[in-house]
């Protein structure tokens, strides 16, 4: 939440703001509603959230704080093989003294992409 924090305040409200967060899960309830309450706030804010996985998506509170998010504008996303590996590539630095390593896929990064996908559909529409 640092965003809402330190960078939001610092942003001209008479301009538009397109903003893509890449994160492991998606947000817990509290986060969720700090969200949409921030994204009702600042009608010049586009959020888009890219998760690796759905956090306690099986929950009705979760289910529900993930649909608030939606209708306040929030784009939630799941992850797909490239955009991990884009976020390999641009935002995870290498070990001091080490070169760059290539990103190297787990075995069923393809089907968690498609299960996730599948259960945001579920609970979004």
């Amino acid at each position: 939440m640092a965003f809402f924090n330190t960078i939001l305040p610092k942003c001209e409200s008479s301009l538009r703001y397109n903003i893509t967060w890449y994160v492991s899960s998606s947000p817990c309830v509290t986060c969720a509603d700090r969200i949409t309450e921030t994204l009702k706030k600042n009608k010049n804010l586009r959020l888009t959230i890219m998760v690796g996985r759905l956090f306690m998506w099986e929950e009705p509170e979760m289910q529900a704080a993930l649909k608030k998010m939606k209708s306040a504008g929030c784009k939630l996303r799941i992850m797909k093989p490239q955009d991990f590996e884009y976020v390999w590539q641009n935002f995870v630095e290498p070990e001091e003294g080490e070169e760059a390593k290539a990103f190297v896929p787990w075995e069923d990064i393809q089907e968690n992409f498609q299960y996730y996908e599948e259960k945001l559909a579920e609970i979004l529409h």
